[in-house]
């Protein structure tokens, strides 16, 4: 458990460092080379996070996060049949 604890505390503290970088208005070329530097181990921590560490927990949604979902999906399908013509609609019959 200690050693999910040290990752995950490193995973955040580069992420914070990370945007901290990446937030700057001005950057010289150590800056940018930092934070390409930086870039490249958020994304090997991140990966590392996923395939070990959130394996060894069981997760599961809360029911707020199961409707939100659902709403969201819901939209989505919406949008698509919304913009999708139908082969009788004026859309349709105007391509031919």
């Amino acid at each position: 458990m200690e050693h999910h604890n040290k990752h995950i505390v490193k995973l955040l503290y580069r992420t914070a460092e990370w945007h901290g970088f990446a937030k700057l208005r001005m950057h010289t070329q150590s800056t940018l080379d930092y934070l390409e530097l930086l870039t490249k181990e958020l994304g090997h921590l991140m990966r590392s996070f996923r395939d070990i560490t959130c394996s060894q927990f069981k997760t599961q949604e809360l029911e707020h996060e199961v409707r939100a979902k659902q709403r969201a999906q819901h939209h989505v399908q919406k949008r698509v049949s919304v913009s999708r013509p139908s082969k009788g609609s004026a859309l349709a019959t105007s391509e031919k």
